[in-house]
């Protein structure tokens, strides 16, 4: 059991930094995040996440073993969370095998702004759900990469929509 669930938690680290690893030289459309500031781990406890997920000592987030998802997260310095946009294009998202779902606009419950990418991608001939997650200030982003298999979406999304609305990174004061 213990080996299963070693094995399993290394192939969900795998799957959440197959988009992290690429080099920019694979990429021929610019990798913005990259090229825009140097990505750091992050005090998970700066979200609360869904039911079932728990922190993770195999990486910086939370992962749900049961349900093969993870949530990967880290900090974005001196870039604000909008410079991001930028480089979420449809060269980005075909260089990187994404399907593009939906964007919408984050403000969490403690005023935390933010953009949720949602995006499908294959990996072995399973189909996976990605929200790429960027919030916080003009000079201070959060990234998350939300993954998990698509077939437990009706389960997940609701959770995951919900848990997003804790963030608490770097508020903007109005």
């Amino acid at each position: 059991m213990k080996v299963k669930k070693t094995l399993f938690t290394f192939l969900a680290l795998i799957l959440c930094l197959s988009t992290i690893a690429q080099s920019s030289d694979a990429n021929p459309v610019g990798d913005t995040i990259r090229k825009v500031g140097e990505v750091y781990d992050v005090d998970i406890h700066v979200l609360t996440p869904p039911v079932g997920f728990d922190s993770s000592s195999y990486f910086n987030g939370y992962i749900y073993p049961t349900k093969a998802a993870s949530i990967l997260m880290n900090e974005i310095a001196d870039v604000g969370y909008f410079q991001m946009e930028n480089g979420m294009h449809e060269g980005y998202f075909a260089a990187n095998n994404f399907e593009f779902i939906s964007k919408s606009q984050l403000t969490s419950d403690f005023n935390t702004k933010g953009l949720i990418y949602k995006l499908r991608f294959d990996q072995s001939g399973m189909k996976f759900i990605r929200y790429m997650v960027f919030a916080g200030d003009e000079t201070h982003t959060l990234w998350m990469h939300i993954t998990y298999p698509e077939k437990y979406a009706l389960e997940l999304d609701k959770g995951i929509l919900e848990s997003l609305q804790s963030i608490n990174y770097y508020p903007m004061t109005e």
